[in-house]
């Protein structure tokens, strides 16, 4: 991947280097650099670079620069810096006890102060959050993470307010926005530092709230049960499910946010603008979408050394047209230093003869053949699975069917992967959603392969729509000059995309208002504590929850499919940041007229 600097950006703190689009280069500075020949391998070599342009932004447009006066909004500012921001810190930890008084306490006890404990809870989050960047939150609403994570933070604390069921239902508004902020960190500039502090404590208090629930350990709480056609899901399973699921967002953010601020802070003493208060704010939320951009030179010495010397080249560029740094409040996202990445399109997981055989029309037409056939199959078999009369007679029919739809799926796949870029490959297989659809995909197989009673037709079935979800998981590790080849089209995996969603949500109407004849669900945990009720965690119960997950995470890939660029990964991204001009509220109070810049421009923006 070729990275450089990005341009009009003349208040970055450091000369960060990122991947941008193609920058042009002039012929003689580019001789005097980079020592290149064309190469007929050239065609073969493809690197990573922005697949849109990272938008602006403006920092200071917040909540409470909207509703205050320039004058009490500067006032304010101050009084954050000197004692109220501790003030708030100090606060948002006695909540959590003050929570935890709430579950375990009896209400008869603590009723004279659950009003201040539920205004203690209440009022941190809501604070923080009126210094959010408004703009930074509608770039966030424009992530398809951003609404999933919020749904189930919502049902979460929804599900906590029923078995509240009184006064105490109150306070989930203020752990609803605490647990919101995870969502929103990348638009919080003024205490992000506190923030990712108090981000760390949220993933094991989520797993505190489904261990509560689980052994029904909430006091003077109710756990109505919830009738969805024949099956009968407890209340407290709604937050067992949303609660384990947001922890892993919860931990993942955390962990990121931590580890690349880490990073930040080792440089801190050798960024002039760190010392005058400014952040580089690194981003868990918004990505910067890249696509496989074809290389067209090939160096002399190796690829690591023409990405170092492009760098220099164009770092020296930027350098000699930058002038003096000015603070705005106009921000822009750039990408993330990384090392340089270029792939070549021959070094596939399977290397050999597979390349020349692909070459051939005949073959070409043998593989799609085969997963059109696959496809189709593993539908038809699951339809013949989900139809509910007992018939013996379509026994043989969907054994052969799903054997079909799993050799064939089989056989399309292997070729699949086959395929595929090796170093593309390890980018897709660590990259956080692909671990998070793998490990949804795998738990919801086993499910299922369990309520049918391991029956070999319904299992070979199983098999092919396994096969099939993870297929498109492999999707950007693929090179434009293969599929460029073989007349191959992301939206091709359409189809793919509906058949599994379309499965996922058949197997979850069955499970719901089914009679029972299609799955056999039987007990797989239960656990019994003194003076409560049992918690039972049944096979079918597990597999609804996996397929609601499905179901809310995979449109995703279906809209990206539909209506995103042919060129833009679905997967794989960058990481980015932006540079803020605001001290943040840890730091000291700024002295002068440092600060009154941007103020000053965030009252003109809002009251012009």
């Amino acid at each position: 991947m070729r990275i450089v600097p990005m341009r009009n950006e003349s208040h970055e703190p450091l000369p960060v280097l990122g991947v941008t689009p193609e920058a042009p280069v002039s012929n003689g500075q580019t001789d005097s650099r980079v020592s290149s020949v064309q190469d007929p391998q050239s065609e073969h070599l493809y690197e990573l670079q922005l697949a849109q342009p990272l938008p602006s932004f403006d920092l200071s447009k917040t909540l409470v620069s909207k509703m205050l006066s320039t004058n009490a909004h500067n006032r304010l500012n101050l009084v954050m810096h000197r004692f109220l921001n501790s003030f708030l810190v100090s606060h948002f930890r006695f909540s959590l006890l003050c929570f935890g008084c709430l579950l375990f306490v009896p209400t008869k006890i603590i009723m004279p102060a659950v009003p201040l404990m539920v205004a203690t809870i209440v009022l941190p989050p809501v604070i923080f959050v009126t210094f959010f960047s408004l703009d930074v939150l509608v770039l966030l609403a424009y992530h398809y993470e951003f609404w999933f994570i919020t749904t189930l933070n919502t049902l979460n604390w929804v599900a906590l307010g029923v078995i509240f069921g009184d006064i105490r239902a109150i306070s989930c508004i203020g752990l609803w926005l605490s647990s919101q902020s995870v969502v929103f960190i990348d638009s919080n500039f003024r205490t992000f530092p506190t923030a990712v502090k108090s981000i760390m404590i949220s993933g094991p208090f989520l797993i505190v709230l489904v261990v509560c629930c689980s052994y029904n350990l909430v006091v003077d709480a109710s756990f109505p049960p919830i009738w969805i056609g024949d099956l009968m899901l407890q209340s407290r399973q709604v937050i067992v499910f949303t609660a384990s699921t947001l922890s892993v967002f919860v931990v993942k953010k955390a962990f990121t946010k931590k580890n690349r601020l880490k990073k930040r802070l080792r440089d801190r003493e050798a960024d002039p603008d760190a010392a005058q208060g400014r952040h580089t704010i690194p981003c868990v939320g918004l990505h910067a979408r890249l696509k496989l951009k074809h290389l067209k030179v090939t160096p002399r010495v190796g690829l690591t050394n023409f990405s170092a010397s492009a760098l220099t080249l164009l770092a020296d560029q930027e350098n000699s047209t930058t002038t003096t740094s000015t603070v705005t409040n106009n921000q822009k996202l750039k990408v993330s230093p990384h090392d340089p990445f270029v792939v070549s399109a021959r070094n596939v997981v399977l290397p050999g003869r597979l390349l020349s055989w692909m070459k051939a029309p005949y073959v070409q037409s043998a593989l799609y053949f085969t997963g059109v056939i696959g496809l189709s199959a593993t539908a038809i078999a699951w339809v013949v699975i989900l139809y509910h009369q007992e018939r013996h007679s379509t026994d043989q029919l969907k054994l052969i069917v799903s054997a079909t739809a799993a050799i064939s799926s089989l056989a399309f796949m292997f070729v699949f992967v086959s395929l595929a870029q090796r170093s593309l490959v390890r980018l897709v297989v660590w990259n956080f959603d692909v671990l998070f659809s793998t490990f949804q995909g795998t738990a919801l197989a086993v499910c299922l392969l369990d309520l049918l009673r391991w029956e070999v037709s319904s299992c070979l079935a199983v098999v092919a729509w396994w096969l099939w979800f993870h297929c498109l998981l492999v999707l950007d590790a693929l090179t434009p000059s293969l599929t460029r080849k073989l007349h191959i089209r992301k939206h091709f995996g359409l189809p793919a995309v509906i058949l599994v969603l379309a499965v996922a949500a058949g197997c979850a109407l069955e499970l719901i208002l089914g009679d029972g004849r299609v799955f056999s669900s039987r007990l797989l945990w239960s656990v019994h504590v003194v003076r409560g009720t049992g918690f039972d965690l049944h096979t079918s119960t597990l597999a609804v929850q996996r397929t609601i997950t499905i179901v809310g995470w995979f449109p995703r890939l279906l809209v990206e499919l539909a209506t995103g660029s042919p060129d833009q990964l679905l997967f794989i991204h960058r990481h980015v940041e932006y540079f803020s001009p605001y001290a943040t509220f840890s730091d000291p109070a700024p002295t002068g007229a440092e600060d009154d810049v941007p103020k000053r421009a965030v009252s003109t923006l809002w009251w012009r």
